[in-house]
């Protein structure tokens, strides 16, 4: 009797406790549990704890001189403030998106101009994006250069969140 009631009892607990752990704190993309989704920022002492660690892995792969950490850093440190500069626009735009599409009349014109807009912004932060890593690999050696290529194929050019590639440029 008790072997029938111990065993269900016992296989329940730990499908609930894998089910638990598997569905723990982790969030989308990071292991640590601050998976920053739409609308949420990292606040500066991450932002800087992120760039600190991403400059530290170049470093130590690509065996960047001190010279070349700062200009990189610089680039980096340009990037992030235009990026901030733009944040409150995107943020009332998708304001503006909420409105259109729950207000009583849709009204298509405006939707579409919107949609143009926000898609031609999209395509300035890839070229900007592309801009950034062509401007650190011409701060590279060719060693350097060749090391981040066969670095970033292997892992098929596919950084963990958001468009990260390789060592974050």
């Amino acid at each position: 009797m008790k072997k029938r009631i111990i065993i269900p009892t016992l296989i329940i607990g730990a499908l609930l406790t894998g089910g638990l752990a598997l569905a723990g704190p982790f969030g989308p993309g990071d292991c640590d549990g601050k998976g920053y989704g739409r609308g949420q920022q990292l606040t500066s002492e991450e932002r800087e704890e992120r760039m600190e660690h991403k400059l530290e892995m170049m470093s130590e792969i690509l065996d960047l001189s001190d010279n070349q950490e700062e200009q990189i850093e610089a680039l980096l440190e340009k990037q992030w403030a235009s990026r901030e500069e733009h944040r409150e626009q995107r943020q009332a735009e998708r304001d503006e998106f909420r409105q259109l599409r729950t207000g009583d009349d849709f009204n298509e014109a405006e939707f579409r101009a919107l949609a143009m807009k926000k898609a031609e912004q999209k395509v300035d932060r890839m070229v900007e994006h592309a801009k950034l890593k062509q401007q650190i690999f011409q701060l590279l050696t060719a060693e350097q250069q060749e090391k981040a290529d066969k670095l970033m194929a292997m892992r098929g050019n596919h950084g963990r969140r958001h468009g990260s590639h390789g060592f974050g440029f």
